[in-house]
């Protein structure tokens, strides 16, 4: 999973910079299939607290990449009632 917060922000970042219009444009540069560039980019949906807990490798939950990416909702806290991750660590 950090791998794919990394992409997802590397990616982002290009596309804020107008490196690139689209996803499909980064999809064709990078070799691709445009919905893999769209998983990693819902990764940055990601509230921070998750973002850092995935990248300190500190998360008393077990899920996977496919249980994340996947409607992630759009309040912090229904996040960590999503992945079953307790807010206070």
């Amino acid at each position: 999973m950090q791998t794919a917060l990394a992409r997802g922000r590397q990616w982002q970042m290009m596309l804020e910079s107008g490196k690139f219009k689209n996803l499909r444009e980064i999809a064709a540069d990078e070799k691709v299939d445009p919905g893999y560039v769209s998983r990693m980019m819902n990764m940055n949906l990601l509230c921070p607290e998750l973002v850092r807990r995935i990248l300190d490798d500190d998360l008393e939950s077990d899920f996977s990449f496919n249980e994340i990416y996947r409607d992630i909702p759009a309040l912090w806290e229904d996040q960590f009632k999503k992945f079953k991750v307790p807010m206070n660590a």
